[in-house]
């Protein structure tokens, strides 16, 4: 766990006024404002160690991504009735009366032409943030290095680049699944709009707790590994 160092001046015992409503808050600020001084401060103990709590957020996070995944996977991409609740499309309303097969080859056809387009955007996008990642991150890792230590730099360009690949298999995480719900919540909204609504929120929880996840558990896993060249860097105690 890591401790807390919280202490209070003196002029806390009388100025309480904004704790009027906190009786049990009030009482310890009180209670530690009239202790006697100590050069040692009041040490809190998290009832949870953060580590704990960081390991059931980022599986919490991961196993809510993988159901919105599965949960927009089973949406059809498909008009005309696929289950007892569906409306039958008009076929009139789209064009081509009678030739469902023909309306679900050009919803499928123009799906995988927004899903072409994107990855492409995403691939030309990546290919300058990668040159853009690799030229700032040799930069700033150099000048600390020249002007600290020659390992802090390095650890300084390896946390650049370890953000950098997190932040950018999000975004494809995000735009993977943008293009695969975009068919299937259109037909949805066609039967309800609430349904549609639910089938977007879901696809767009994926990128959400994707991005969540990834952050925070490469972060920790960062600091930890971080924390054994940088020896005492998260005690309290002693700092």
């Amino acid at each position: 766990s890591f401790p807390l160092p919280v202490t209070f001046p003196a002029s806390m015992a009388t100025g309480t006024d904004f704790l009027s409503g906190y009786p049990l808050l009030g009482a310890a600020v009180k209670t530690a404002a009239a202790a006697p001084a100590s050069s040692a401060p009041l040490i809190v103990e998290p009832p949870v160690s953060p580590v704990v709590v960081i390991i059931v957020a980022c599986v919490v996070g991961f196993c809510y991504t993988v159901y919105n995944a599965w949960f927009t996977s089973q949406a059809s991409d498909q008009v005309g009735k696929t289950g007892e609740g569906d409306k039958a499309i008009p076929m009139s309303a789209e064009g081509n009366a009678g030739n469902i097969t023909e309306i679900n080859s050009r919803l499928r056809k123009y799906a995988g032409r927004i899903s072409s387009g994107a990855m492409s955007f995403l691939l030309y996008e990546y290919t300058c943030i990668v040159i853009f990642a690799l030229a700032f991150s040799a930069v700033a890792g150099t000048a600390l290095g020249m002007l600290t230590e020659k390992d802090r730099g390095i650890l300084t360009i390896v946390a650049y680049l370890i953000g950098t690949s997190t932040s950018l298999l999000s975004g494809w995480i995000g735009m993977a699944i943008a293009v695969y719900a975009n068919s299937r919540v259109a037909i949805k909204c066609y039967d309800k709009l609430s349904s549609g609504f639910t089938l977007a929120l879901s696809a767009g929880s994926v990128m959400g707790f994707s991005i969540m996840t990834l952050a925070l558990g490469s972060l920790s896993l960062v600091i930890c590994a971080y924390s054994y060249y940088f020896e005492g860097a998260l005690d309290t105690k002693d700092n």
